[in-house]
């Protein structure tokens, strides 16, 4: 199971912290335990590294990465907050043509011989994309008002499908999509850019942690002091391995204030298969759908 982008952040923020408080805090004690087996090593007259200066530079380091990171994540979240109203709009919209379409799917294929590839142009597996299905159902919607669409062979002799009926019906569930769509298409970009910069900034603060504070727990190590080495010392986190036995990619990762690619409530509506992911479609809406025999 993937791992999600907030719940990294928060974990690598603690370890950036507990690691930049803890080279303020023992800058002092290592330099005077280390501090006489370098002066044995240094030339005469030379001076001993400033091992104090050297683990408060780090620690500073450590801090400004990890402020950094929480002052971006906290604007993305901002503006995912802002438009929450709107992404609940497209969601329920999403929904709503997403049953219309797949209830229309099944009675086309149930009174039609080869009914569903006319009207669907193909598509078996309605899409989950908020912009693919919503083309999709624009298509269908414009095949069912052409006076020329000719309709497949009936199952049974005299049965048909009331298709002004389900063209209006679908219409409306097409209109709210796009417009929930257009009303949201400027923010998703705008928090798609947030949500990479939160990324970024998240990879350099991991990076800080791993080897800033590799040295800080590399000098309490030298010191002897293994309890703060191995306090400081960055986690190692279980690799996914691949079929040669070496390190695979890390785990992909998802947010629910908005997917590492996806944005929130669904795929990137930018891109879109518009032959679907493969998931089942959901149960048709209840009631009549116009048939006549």
């Amino acid at each position: 199971m993937a791992v999600q982008l907030s719940t990294m952040i928060t974990r690598l923020q603690k370890e950036a912290s507990s690691a930049a408080g803890s080279g303020r805090a023992n800058a002092d004690v290592v330099a005077d335990l280390l501090n006489p087996r370098l002066a044995a090593l240094v030339p005469d007259g030379e001076p001993v590294p400033d091992l104090i200066g050297f683990q408060l530079v780090l620690s500073q380091l450590i801090q400004h990465d990890h402020d950094q990171l929480l002052e971006i994540d906290a604007s993305h979240v901002a503006e995912l907050t802002g438009d929450r109203g709107a992404r609940f709009e497209r969601d329920a919209a999403f929904d709503e043509l997403f049953d219309q379409l797949s209830a229309i799917q099944d009675a086309w294929n149930g009174v039609y011989v080869d009914g569903g590839p006319t009207l669907f142009g193909g598509v078996e597996v309605l899409p989950r994309d908020p912009v693919a299905l919503h083309r999709l159902g624009a298509r269908v919607h414009g095949r069912l008002t052409v006076a020329d669409f000719v309709e497949p062979e009936p199952r049974l002799v005299g049965q048909s499908l009331n298709r002004d009926s389900l063209a209006v019906e679908l219409g409306a569930r097409v209109d709210r999509l796009g417009t929930a769509l257009a009303g949201l298409g400027s923010n998703v970009k705008e928090s798609d850019k947030s949500l990479r910069a939160k990324q970024e900034a998240f990879d350099v603060l991991r990076r800080t942690v791993r080897f800033a504070a590799g040295c800080l727990a590399g000098l309490y190590g030298l010191a002897g002091l293994d309890d703060l080495a191995e306090k400081v010392l960055p986690k190692r986190r279980a690799s996914r391995r691949s079929n040669g036995g070496t390190d695979g990619p890390p785990p992909e990762e998802t947010s629910p204030d908005g997917p590492v690619t996806p944005p929130e409530g669904g795929p990137d509506p930018a891109a879109g298969d518009e032959t679907g992911d493969g998931a089942p479609p959901n149960p048709p809406l209840s009631g009549p759908l116009g048939i006549v025999s």
